[in-house]
């Protein structure tokens, strides 16, 4: 099973309207927590397949559901990684 949950402590992470926000700033938040979610899973679907099965567990924050005006990248970058799970972005069955 993988615990899918990427969490960085920066307090200016993802802080700041999306209008004002440098492009460095942006990637770095949906790095740490998109991509890192992306990759832990796309490194542990082996592991599971050759174990015959396994689970990813995706969570999120609230506010990626509800909103949170002045953190857009870190509600993004939830949102997006609840989507990559929930819109089959894995093709294993096929494989397995």
């Amino acid at each position: 099973m993988l615990l899918n949950r990427s969490e960085s402590h920066r307090a200016e992470e993802g802080a700041g309207d999306a209008n004002r926000r440098c492009e460095v700033e942006w990637d770095r938040t949906l790095t740490v927590r998109l991509k890192a979610m992306w990759y832990a899973s796309k490194r542990a679907i082996p592991h599971m397949i050759r174990a015959g099965g396994g689970a990813i567990v995706t969570t999120s924050s609230v506010h990626s559901l509800v909103g949170f005006p002045e953190y857009p990248a870190y509600a993004a970058s939830y949102i997006n990684g609840i989507s990559l799970v929930a819109n089959g972005g894995w093709s294993i069955s096929a494989r397995a």
